[in-house]
């Protein structure tokens, strides 16, 4: 019985429903498998969304206020908008970059815990197939360079990554 391990950055209850549901067509096609969702860091997960949503939210209301100034004071406007334009890109920075770098980092480590779960063979000799979407494949991909790093090999079957957060530029072939 081979064994599924899906990890996502959607924590919550609704978001977690819909992967359940969504990967659904895995699960199904897969009967004889044994199937676990990973999760991990919540708290920071949501701290993430939150800081992304209250920037779109805000950025989307400076603009529809700066498109109707535009439009009913011209040029005074133009001059000032231009002005606090960087200050948008300061706000983008303070608001989403610390909080992605700690999911990041965050997402490193739970992936090396995993790697240190797989090779003391808590699954058993069974294969192992990782399905990680977004930071959660980030997650494996840490993963899968600790199992490397440990020579530990043939303890994964199949890899699957959907919206990678991590460079396309890596050498897969380090990984067979």
């Amino acid at each position: 019985m081979q064994v599924i391990i899906t990890t996502s950055s959607l924590q919550n209850t609704e978001s977690t429903n819909e992967l359940k549901r969504q990967l659904s067509v895995v699960v199904d096609n897969q009967p004889y498998a044994e199937h676990f969702l990973l999760t991990w860091e919540p708290k920071v997960i949501r701290n993430l969304t939150n800081a992304i949503t209250d920037f779109i939210t805000t950025e989307l209301a400076r603009t529809i206020m700066k498109w109707w100034l535009e439009t009913v004071f011209k040029t005074a406007f133009i001059a000032i908008s231009a002005a606090t334009w960087p200050l948008s890109l300061l706000k983008l920075n303070v608001l989403i970059n610390n909080p992605w770098i700690i999911c990041v980092d965050r997402s490193e480590k739970a992936g090396k815990l995993l790697a240190l779960v797989l090779m003391d063979r808590v699954q058993g000799r069974r294969p192992v197939s990782l399905v990680g979407i977004s930071l959660g494949a980030r997650l494996i991909w840490k993963c899968l360079n600790e199992l490397k790093n440990n020579n530990a090999i043939g303890i994964i079957e199949n890899v699957y990554f959907i919206g990678a957060a991590c460079s396309s530029k890596i050498n897969w072939d380090e990984y067979k």
